[in-house]
């Protein structure tokens, strides 16, 4: 999350196109991808209980089918989903920001670094919030700060403030992302979870690109600084509908509803009692 500052580090005062420049930033990045190779050997697998085979065409129907009927699940997404291309993808769009504002290669480096470190202060806060129930309240409040927010950079003409605005967006999405992440993967029923997980990767993977062709053709014809402030608008209206008109979001906790349904519809028995109703039927 930290490459814009990197790159402006590793760059600065080497001229373009040396390897001791913008090449050396290529190669610590792909250092980075060591560190995650090795977290991955090192986790344990934890095993699954054994299930018969399901064709994968029904398999995906019974994940959306389930999205469609939980409204929690189906409000994340659709969330997820708006901000996938209508927000997220402003990091592809920043040289074009840069651009408008009349900076160089080194003031967009720092805009990189300004939204990585945002992130990584939003990642460090999601990590901290482990004891808050109300995960949903949470999720709808990063939304919308992020969507205004964004809207408010998209409005900017001060390049310093615009940095400010950057750090905050990075905030308040690593925020949102967080909270849906954990909201999608503790109501789901576990048999369920790899394709509802499966679906929000696809938005992940798909959207934003298409966001990118969205924010930028609507940039080709009012700007992409306007663009940006009409996809936080957007964004801003329908979190706020989510807030008024689906409660279930906005009190949502990560217990899982189908855990406590479970719970309630099947009690558990006392070992003593069983033992006592076998007894009697042996007698």
């Amino acid at each position: 999350v930290l490459g814009g500052l990197i790159a402006a580090a590793v760059s600065a005062g080497q001229p373009a196109g040396s390897f001791a420049g913008v090449g050396w930033l290529f190669a610590i990045n792909s250092l980075s991808y060591v560190a995650v190779l090795i977290a991955l050997l090192l986790m344990a697998p934890v095993p699954v209980q054994a299930r018969r085979d399901v064709p994968v065409l029904r398999s995906i129907r019974e994940g959306l089918s389930y999205v469609r009927r939980e409204p929690v699940v189906l409000w994340v997404m659709i969330l997820f989903a708006l901000t996938a291309l209508l927000s997220r993808p402003y990091i592809q769009l920043l040289p074009a920001v840069a651009h408008d504002f009349g900076v160089g290669a080194l003031e967009l480096s720092w805009m990189f670094g300004a939204s990585g470190i945002g992130a990584l202060l939003g990642a460090l806060a999601t990590a901290s919030l482990g004891n808050v129930r109300r995960r949903g309240f949470v999720l709808l409040g990063g939304a919308g700060s992020m969507s205004i927010l964004f809207a408010l950079f998209g409005a900017q003409r001060s390049f310093v403030v615009a940095l400010v605005l950057l750090a905050l967006v990075g905030f308040a999405t690593m925020l949102f992302l967080g909270m849906a992440n954990t909201l999608l993967q503790t109501r789901t029923p576990d048999h369920l979870r790899g394709r509802v997980m499966s679906v929000h990767t696809m938005m992940f993977i798909g959207l934003m690109p298409l966001g990118s062709m969205l924010l930028g053709s609507i940039g080709t014809f009012v700007g992409v600084s306007t663009s940006f402030v009409i996809g936080g608008t957007v964004i801003a209206l329908v979190t706020l509908y989510a807030a008024v008109r689906v409660p279930a979001l906005r009190l949502a906790t990560s217990q899982t509803r189908h855990r406590r349904l479970h719970a309630q519809v099947h009690p558990a028995r006392p070992v003593h009692a069983e033992a006592r109703s076998g007894g009697a039927a042996g007698d």
